[in-house]
């Protein structure tokens, strides 16, 4: 009764999970917006995947920022996704470096050029960053935060889905409606 819908559903499934890839460091891009708009100036963020970047321009990533409302971040698509998650986190200190007018100079030492120096710095914030998604993600604490709370089982009648709140303990509760984590639509 419901096969052509299931299969639809199911292919749109796989394409929107497809497209998490060019989510990566969703919340941390958020973040980095949400604090320039309080902070500084609101600017809006984009992450672009290409495919075999690295061959054509020997970088597995590169931003675009000329200073006014909007950076671009350009990642290889071909990378790991680890890597990929690094690459963003990269550039998105780059985005703060140039936009946060606060942020002093960049200590170096006599060895290294600023450039050098800069780009160690976001190295450092990119890998702090990423450890401490993965840290939470760990910890449990993501659960206990309620991000992966909501579980939608397959069910002969698509019309009337179930949803339960899964506890950290692995305990299964009904609710009675869409319950999670999302991102506001304003600031």
């Amino acid at each position: 009764m419901y096969g052509k819908q299931i299969e639809e559903t199911e292919t749109r499934a796989r394409t929107i999970y497809q497209e998490t890839t060019a989510c990566l460091m969703a919340h941390s891009i958020r973040a980095v917006q949400t604090y320039l708009k309080r902070y500084h100036k609101a600017k809006q963020i984009s992450v672009h995947l290409v495919p075999k970047m690295h061959e054509s321009i020997e970088r597995y990533s590169w931003l675009v920022d000329n200073g006014g409302d909007e950076a671009k971040i350009w990642v290889d698509a071909d990378q790991p996704t680890d890597r990929k998650r690094i690459c963003i986190a990269h550039e998105l200190y780059h985005i703060l470096l140039w936009s946060d007018p606060s942020v002093s100079d960049i200590p170096k030492n006599a060895a290294m050029s600023e450039k050098d120096a800069e780009e160690e710095f976001c190295d450092l914030f990119a890998n702090r960053l990423c450890r401490a998604h993965d840290d939470f993600y760990r910890s449990g604490d993501a659960y206990k935060a309620g991000i992966f709370s909501v579980e939608f089982p397959v069910r002969a009648n698509p019309k009337k889905p179930k949803i339960y709140n899964i506890d950290p303990d692995g305990t299964t509760t009904e609710v009675l409606g869409p319950q999670g984590s999302g991102l506001a639509a304003d600031l």
